[in-house]
């Protein structure tokens, strides 16, 4: 069942890809040409006229390449989730393939190994994107409070000082805070710190 539901998930999500290429991108790639055309010679009044046109479309401007950007975000982050999902049903492909028996104990640990190849986060645009995924993948949110629970330590505080080690390198962690304060990355409402604190209540 696992093995469908992945499979359904990544499909929804390439008919997505597809929706914002074909209604979003390709659209407004045609209307910057045509925009492009207008801009060859002419009469002076023309182009005066069209000046003044193009003033007034500044705003519609800005708002269509703000959602561009924001549906490009989005595709970056389902890109991370298809391919975290694929690998998983190529390892288990592999494994049929070889005549190996898979059981929910061999899940985990491959659920382990794809989730550790996308640490440490090296940069603010990799945590929002692993935040996303961790919300929209609760196979994903599973491995990780795996991945947190098997990190250890002495104590709250060392557990907490070793996660943040695993999780970001040096260079990111110099660019966030808990609030947010000194134009830094605030971290304290994204949903993977939530688990990680609420691990650590639990220890």
């Amino acid at each position: 069942y696992r093995h469908v539901d992945a499979e359904g998930n990544i499909l929804s999500m390439i008919f997505y890809l597809m929706y914002c290429i074909l209604v979003v991108v390709i659209p407004n790639r045609v209307v910057q040409n045509q925009s492009a055309d207008f801009r060859t010679p002419a009469s002076h009044e023309t182009n005066k006229h069209i000046d003044g046109l193009s003033e007034s479309n500044i705003t519609e401007d800005t708002i269509s390449s703000r959602m561009i950007q924001e549906h490009f975000q989005k595709i970056s982050r389902m890109f991370v989730s298809i391919n975290m999902q694929l690998k998983s049903i190529d390892k288990r492909i592999q494994n049929l393939e070889k005549g190996v028996q898979i059981s929910d104990s061999n899940q985990e640990d491959e659920g382990l190994k794809i989730i550790k190849e996308y640490f440490p986060l090296k940069s603010t645009d990799a945590i929002t994107t692993f935040d996303t995924v961790i919300i929209e993948n609760k196979e994903v949110a599973i491995n990780f409070r795996r991945y947190i629970n098997g990190i250890g330590g002495t104590s709250s505080k060392d557990s907490l000082v070793r996660i943040l080690q695993r999780i970001f390198t040096n260079a990111c962690a110099e660019k966030c805070s808990w609030l947010g304060r000194k134009n830094n990355f605030a971290i304290h409402k994204l949903h993977f710190v939530s688990i990680i604190k609420g691990m650590l209540i639990i220890k």
